[in-house]
């Protein structure tokens, strides 16, 4: 990988001459090929590494005994899918965020996938399509030899990106119902920000969840977790899926009943596509 900045170097070449990191992924918008790639010089650097001790790269230390005084301004850690930890750093000259998987557990998805368990057990598809999420936009081996590139190709090639199943969308719409009211309550006794939360944290969210879905479902480009949403949506998807409102009453509850009437909609645009005037593709 050619060189970010100093100290984010000074990280990586740690990591990579470690015994205990099996193999290392680079993922992201710095790995992908640079026509499709958004990354520019305030980027972060997105890494998945595959170790043996996890909780020892956990602990700040091991990073600040190799970079100069005062250079990690930020640790912090947090729990990634499959409750691995991640660890997002920043450093004076750049930011880097680090998945750390245990050596035991990449061993048993790599056998999984050799086994076609991804296509016979919804776990194994499950565990599959979170790795799928990483890689699937781009990817670059950092260490790992062949058996670990033989994997990821394995993963980009064979794995679906995880789906909503109709019954997933009914469950997701029927909560929009409760969290509407949870928040209409939550308005009524002037806990104003405790439904602001609520608002962006539920219905907001579902929002963007089926308009992921039903653009996959179109066969158009998706935005896994908002990222580059408005590069990707038009003008009036985009303000399906956005919310603003003041720290009001008034402006709270308008929002909140906007946005549920838009989960309506989009769900039954899924569930029921023909009503819309667009025939529901494959998968």
């Amino acid at each position: 990988m050619e060189s970010v900045s100093p100290c984010v170097d000074r990280v990586m070449a740690a990591m990579l001459a470690s015994p205990d990191v099996s193999a290392a992924i680079l993922f992201g918008s710095r790995a992908r090929p640079e026509a499709d790639s958004p990354a520019d010089a305030g980027s972060d650097v997105d890494l998945q590494l595959v170790v043996k001790t996890p909780r020892q790269w956990v602990d700040r230390r091991w990073a600040e005994s190799v970079l100069p005084p005062d250079a990690v301004q930020a640790w912090s850690v947090r729990d990634a899918f499959g409750g691995v930890k991640k660890v997002s750093v920043l450093l004076v000259d750049g930011e880097l965020d680090m998945v750390f998987v245990p050596a035991r557990r990449m061993r048993w998805a790599r056998w999984g996938l050799a086994l076609g368990l991804h296509r016979i057990s919804p776990a194994g598809m499950r565990r599959a399509g979170d790795l799928k999420l990483l890689a699937g936009a781009g990817y670059r081996l950092l260490k790992g030899g062949s058996k670990w590139e033989s994997f990821w190709r394995r993963v980009v090639a064979e794995v679906p990106e995880p789906r909503l199943s109709d019954a997933e969308i009914r469950n997701l719409a029927e909560g929009v119902k409760v969290d509407l009211v949870s928040i209409q309550r939550k308005l009524d006794r002037g806990e104003l920000r405790a439904a602001q939360r609520w608002l962006h944290l539920g219905i907001a969210e579902v929002n963007f969840k089926l308009m992921h879905e039903l653009r996959h479902r179109r066969g158009r480009r998706c935005f896994h977790d908002a990222r580059r949403a408005e590069e990707v949506l038009d003008a009036a998807s985009l303000a399906q899926v956005t919310v603003v409102t003041d720290l009001s009453v008034e402006g709270i509850r308008e929002a909140a009943e906007t946005a549920a009437r838009v989960a309506a909609r989009l769900s039954s645009e899924l569930l029921d596509p023909r009503e819309f005037g667009h025939e529901r593709s494959a998968g």
